[in-house]
């Protein structure tokens, strides 16, 4: 143990804007632990009975949770299994097509989750030849890595190079599924051949075992270079299957080792602040799969390593609650900047799961909120499944807890009422949350007014060009919004990125500056970012000059106010601006999903579903609207079919130096 210790080193790593100090956040307290000894090739450390062991399912899973993955897995007996072409590849070179190449691949992992999870739960072996089946595909193929990440090898090309291997986020996540099939399955499948596990084993080997420490993979952060959520997601399945299929002790305490080292990366480019720069989409991609790996370490090491209690990975865990606004429409909305969707994606049971790992009671509470059906009629489990293999698993220890508390949620329903009890689950919910790394300020008022603004910079994973943006929400209705990001093809990752048009910054809440938008990277961001929290009104001001072309503006302060009153809710935006010389007009932006009213000179109404806002803003502006049709489904789902944007113009030779005051009342 002594000559482990000795190797354990400081990480180097180049750092983020913001992110925290380097440091190794897990790896020193996992070599002091001696936690190593107790990973073995082979070892029985899943908290889950074998197979064959049909009473600890029966134990494990209730009859509901029996009948629906049963019920589930039926519908697959039949299903064929695709794989994509060569030209559905080679479509990602030509169009920027991804879709029709991932589609069949994303849908194989779900249906085998559904075969695996049925089997497991009935026990029969009705469903193994579908197993099988799919090993097998699998097992001949050249790559498991998707179009749109081949441009990591040498030649750069959409199809898999059959002399180079890589790890991406599919292929890991495939080979922790395959890997599961393998693990549990081994009589039934050995009974119909030896071959399909074999060939499985020699398969791995090729496409996670050798690559995890061959290859030199941008997401390990090893090169110096800063990581995203595609470090601890890669790292927990490629862990899984190591820990699952290896027989190799050595090799298996080498990958454990050399797993730490990645996510202390990653820990070192996650902002010290708690909150997840890629935007609330990524949570359950990003901290959340910091969750899986920690909880995968912690059952394998027989509970000797425990990565839960670092205050900064409690932080992480309360995000998602923290930047939540509200239900309504049947969507429950997040503060969806960077390319995050506007309605939450993440599962209940999976934020609760990773909340009781902290011990954070909000984050709890804000699970079993989101529990609640939309009818407010009762809280009820979420249904298993997915295409993730290890959730679907992880989920069944803390099945009873969670039944048990809603059930208590429930009969309290029957005494004081519905709404009021699931209101009483967001009870501890900080109403003014600042972010101070990411500058993000996220503020709910009384009545029912919700606001966001962020600063930052332009070089943020995922980014879109919007420092200075914010949104505006009264009583859960969208009406200042973010539009989001659009479906991904080949553009959304490449130098092609600020083409498109919901990444720039012409389409966020955020001036155009002297004629000029903002631009893209770590050097184009805010300055002098403070907020302030008051008893009636919070301020949050900083000078977005540094996120525009140096000829646009010397500065632009920005200052946010917004305040609560009897009366309602205003938010005051002053725009304090100094040209160094007038080139073209300001634009002030604001995108809508209401119907725009221009009253009068200098005032203008959005009216949506009932709700609706006065604008009040400088007479010396010109207003417009523009109607923007969505045709991208990611989008549109989201909106609707079409998007609004007001454009309040100064004059061609406006004043070098000035002030817009834009007020916005909720009425």
């Amino acid at each position: 143990m002594n000559k482990l210790i000795t190797t354990c080193l400081v990480l180097a790593l180049t750092v983020s804007a913001g992110a925290a100090e380097r440091r190794n956040w897990f790896y020193d307290d996992f070599c002091k632990s001696g936690a190593i000894e107790s990973f073995a090739a082979g070892a029985k450390w899943l908290p889950y009975p074998d197979y064959s062991d049909r009473a600890g399912w029966d134990s494990m899973l209730s009859p509901a949770q029996k009948k629906n993955l049963v019920k589930s897995a039926e519908k697959y007996l039949d299903y064929k299994w695709e794989w994509p072409t060569a030209m559905q590849y080679v479509e990602f070179e030509r169009s920027g097509n991804r879709s029709e190449m991932e589609r069949p691949l994303r849908t194989n992992i779900r249906v085998l989750n559904s075969l695996i999870a049925g089997e497991l739960a009935e026990g029969k072996g009705r469903f193994i030849p579908q197993i099988a089946d799919c090993m097998w595909l699998y097992s001949g193929q050249i790559s498991w890595v998707f179009s749109a990440h081949n441009k990591e090898q040498p030649r750069k090309r959409a199809l898999a190079d059959p002399e180079f291997r890589l790890i991406d986020l599919f292929s890991a996540e495939a080979g922790m599924s395959l890997s599961f099939a393998w693990y549990f399955f081994r009589e039934p499948l050995d009974a119909i051949d030896p071959s399909i596990r074999r060939a499985l084993r020699i398969s791995l080997e090729e496409k996670i075992f050798r690559p995890f420490f061959e290859t030199d993979h941008w997401w390990t952060g090893f090169r110096g270079n800063t990581v995203n959520n595609w470090c601890p997601w890669c790292a927990s399945n490629a862990l899984l299957a190591f820990l699952l299929v290896h027989e190799d002790t050595a090799t298996v305490k080498k990958a454990v080792l050399q797993s730490l080292k990645m996510v202390d990366n990653y820990m070192n480019c996650v902002p010290d602040d708690g909150s997840c720069d890629e935007g609330p989409l990524y949570f359950a991609h990003g901290p959340c799969k910091l969750y899986d790996y920690l909880q995968i370490m912690h059952d394998a090491s027989g509970g000797a390593f425990n990565g839960f209690s670092d205050p900064k990975v409690r932080r992480l865990a309360d995000y998602e609650s923290n930047c939540f606004i509200g239900r309504y429409g049947g969507k429950k909305y997040v503060v969806n900047y960077a390319d995050a969707t506007a309605t939450l994606t993440v599962s209940a049971d999976l934020i609760w799961r990773f909340a009781h790992a902290v011990g954070s009671r909000e984050s709890e509470d804000f699970a079993l909120y989101l529990m609640g059906s939309d009818d407010a009629s009762a809280f009820a489990e979420p249904v298993l499944g997915g295409r993730d293999m290890y959730r679907i698993l992880d989920y069944l220890p803390h099945s009873r807890d969670i039944a048990a508390r809603l059930d208590s949620l429930n009969a309290l329903s029957k005494k004081e009422g519905f709404d009021k009890v699931q209101q009483s689950l967001r009870a501890e919910v900080n109403p003014h949350r600042w972010y101070s790394v990411t500058q993000q300020i996220f503020r709910r008022a009384d009545d029912g007014t919700f606001f966001a603004a962020k600063g930052g910079h332009n070089g943020e994973s995922h980014n879109h060009n919007d420092v200075g943006n914010f949104i505006l929400f009264s009583d859960s209705h969208p009406l200042i919004i973010d539009p989001g990001a659009p479906t991904y093809m080949r553009q959304t990752f490449s130098a092609e990125r600020y083409t498109l048009w919901p990444m720039q910054s012409l389409w966020h809440n955020v001036p155009v500056i002297n004629g000029g938008q903002q631009k893209n990277g770590t050097e184009y961001g805010a300055r002098e970012a403070v907020c302030k929290k008051g008893s009636s009104a919070t301020t949050f001001s900083l000078d977005i000059a540094g996120a525009y072309p140096e000829s646009a503006c010397k500065s632009w302060k920005r200052v946010f106010t917004f305040r609560e009153s009897r009366k309602g809710s205003t938010l005051v935006i002053s725009d304090e601006f100094s040209l160094a010389s007038r080139q073209a007009a300001d634009i002030e932006h604001f995108i809508t999903t209401g119907k725009v009213t221009l009253q009068k000179k200098g005032r203008l109404r959005i009216e949506k579903d009932g709700r609706s806002l006065l604008m009040e803003y400088p007479e010396a502006l010109e207003a417009s609207v523009e109607t923007k049709a969505l045709d991208d489904p990611r989008i549109s789902d989201e909106w609707g079919p079409e998007l609004y944007r007001i454009s309040l113009r100064s004059a061609d030779n406006a004043p070098i130096k000035g002030k817009y005051i834009i007020k916005i009342s909720i009425e």
